[in-house]
């Protein structure tokens, strides 16, 4: 697979796969290897293109929270188990 350089604002110069990457409509998303901080970069749509074709995730488009959604948040967040119950999920 191809490795592709980039850079992370803290480590500097890092290599990666286009499956490392997180792709908007003008933004790119990586995990740095060295340091594991999220970095952004702008992203023009042929880069995009590009990276999709080669392996990288869409960022799902955000959707409003409804009154439903925040009064389930509520009660998740009211939870005494709520910690237990993220930790299930990742």
């Amino acid at each position: 697979m191809r490795r592709l350089q980039t850079r992370c604002h803290t480590c500097g110069e890092v290599t990666l796969t286009a499956n490392d990457f997180i792709v908007s409509a003008t933004t790119c998303w990586f995990r740095c290897p060295g340091c594991g901080v999220d970095v952004a970069q702008s992203c023009d749509p042929e880069t995009g293109r590009l990276l999709l074709m080669n392996g990288a995730s869409r960022r799902p488009e955000r959707t409003r929270m409804g009154t439903s959604d925040l009064t389930a948040l509520r009660e998740l967040l009211d939870r005494p188990d709520f910690i237990d119950l993220i930790r299930q999920h990742h």
